[in-house]
């Protein structure tokens, strides 16, 4: 297979969960999920180069064995189903681990895109089939913006993106499994209110997202990490109006109505937390370089 391009850059962006309901549980042991996601703009930089092989290398600044790192698991998938050669691999991380925010599936949709586009490969309705396979969050890390996403992760409902402005805070690392085993355990399944939800994002009230939202794995992570109860109790004293667990944990995120008044309140809690971070809206789950 020829193609011209030999390098392609991209940044890979970060999501949070505004809601997060888990409503079922599969035959196959996969979670019945139903999620209000949006993307922002915390990424992950991966440059992919064509390879005349089949060999696929990947260098990441944070050290992930072959054989678990979703970047190569997709590129694998990727030049299996399209028969392509290889690639090369780097990813400078700055997605925070275990914080939730999808890292390991935005570089699975940064591969799946970045190949995509090196090799010339554009049959849309394959690669959103492959990303189905890649993990839950990387449908949605492919496409991003903003979405209710249901199913196993792979339904998505694109919904208008607004800008948002948050600061998001991580402590101790939450383990996704034990996270899910905990909830597993109780299996207190609760539909979300979708409608209420959406509503309330559309219109930007982050007091009736607030009172609408849940996140089904908070006291699952408030167990396993007492940074999440912390670190929610701190967000809620900064001024932000909505708060919410992200992910599995363990980042939590505040929202505010300006920017202006999340710096603020990023600057009074630097330093209260591992990771301290200002965040913003990003409309695509991919930025092309």
């Amino acid at each position: 297979m020829e193609n011209s391009v030999k390098q392609i850059m991209l940044r890979a962006n970060a999501k949070l969960n505004l809601a997060l309901a888990i409503t079922g549980v599969y035959p196959d042991g996969y979670h019945a999920l139903e999620m209000l996601n949006i993307s922002v703009d915390a990424a992950d930089e991966i440059t992919l180069s064509a390879r005349a092989d089949e060999r696929i290398n990947c260098d990441c600044s944070m050290y992930v064995p072959d054989e678990v790192n979703t970047a190569v698991l997709a590129a694998a998938k990727f030049c299996k189903e399209f028969g392509t050669p290889g690639a090369d691999i780097s990813i400078r991380k700055g997605i925070p681990a275990g914080a939730g925010m999808g890292g390991s599936s935005a570089d699975a949709a940064g591969v799946i895109a970045g190949l995509a586009e090196l090799y010339g490969i554009t049959d849309s309705a394959a690669l959103k089939e492959l990303a189905a396979g890649c993990g839950s969050d990387t449908s949605f890390m492919l496409r991003g913006g903003a979405a209710w996403v249901s199913g196993r992760g792979e339904v998505l409902e694109p919904l208008q993106c607004r800008h948002m402005h948050f600061v998001l805070l991580c402590g101790g690392h939450v383990s996704t499994a034990q996270a899910y085993a905990r909830f597993d355990a109780e299996q207190r399944f609760k539909a979300p209110e979708k409608t209420a939800l959406i509503d309330a994002y559309q219109s930007g009230d982050l007091a009736a997202l607030n009172a609408h939202s849940f996140n089904a794995l908070e006291d699952a992570a408030r167990g396993l990490s007492a940074d999440v109860g912390k670190n929610i109790a701190l967000l809620n004293a900064s001024g932000a109006e909505f708060v919410r667990m992200t992910g599995s944990g363990g980042g939590v995120f505040g929202a505010f109505q300006s920017k202006e008044a999340a710096a603020r309140a990023h600057e009074k809690l630097s330093g209260s937390a591992d990771v301290c971070l200002l965040l913003g809206s990003a409309y695509r789950g991919i930025d092309m370089l």
